[in-house]
């Protein structure tokens, strides 16, 4: 599925991982954050279906999974959650669902985050909330994102992007130096 990448990334930044449905995007990602990894840091995963990482019977359950003592109270606030900490994770929304999964994946304080899609649920207000949650903690914590996805706006955040086609890099450079390419522009 995927061929011949090599690339490096400074710790701090973020890379944009783009591509058309079926380029590899979520492949690159599943790889990153699989035991085979090259990553030698702490990776967390945010798949594109927030339903195939959730799995305790409540929010605050999932939220506290491995880390006993977790307020969750505030973490729910954070995340737009507030009151649905006693909800079985599977009756919420596909937007909160999302969230969620983010929620738990930064609580494990990866040194890597690995997010795909990450606003495909989102409506535009909470696709703002996440790009600027993600580029915060990215700025604060020093640590490193890696996000797959179809959307210009979101590249642009980015200080680095990397264009998959059929499993290969088509691109790969600072975000400012190829966003306007044609073959990011037509995706």
């Amino acid at each position: 599925l995927l061929d011949d990448i090599c690339l490096s990334m400074k710790t701090g930044n973020c890379l944009a991982v783009l591509g058309a449905n079926g380029s590899g995007k979520s492949s690159l990602l599943k790889y990153l954050g699989s035991e085979d990894s090259p990553l030698a840091e702490e990776t967390a995963i945010m798949f594109q279906d927030p339903d195939d990482q959730i799995i305790a019977s409540t929010v605050d359950r999932e939220l506290t999974l491995g880390r006993d003592g977790l307020q969750t109270g505030p973490v729910l606030d954070e995340f737009h959650l507030t009151g649905l900490g006693d909800i079985d994770p599977r009756l919420l929304s596909a937007g909160q669902k999302q969230r969620l999964v983010l929620a738990v994946a930064l609580a494990a304080g990866p040194q890597v985050l690995l997010t795909d899609e990450p606003t495909a649920l989102q409506d535009q207000h909470q696709s703002q909330w996440i790009l600027n949650r993600l580029e915060e903690w990215v700025s604060h914590s020093g640590r490193t994102l890696i996000t797959a996805t179809c959307d210009r706006r979101e590249a642009i955040r980015a200080q680095e992007i990397l264009v998959l086609d059929q499993g290969k890099v088509v691109l790969h450079g600072p975000a400012s130096e190829l966003i306007d390419d044609p073959r990011v522009v037509a995706l």
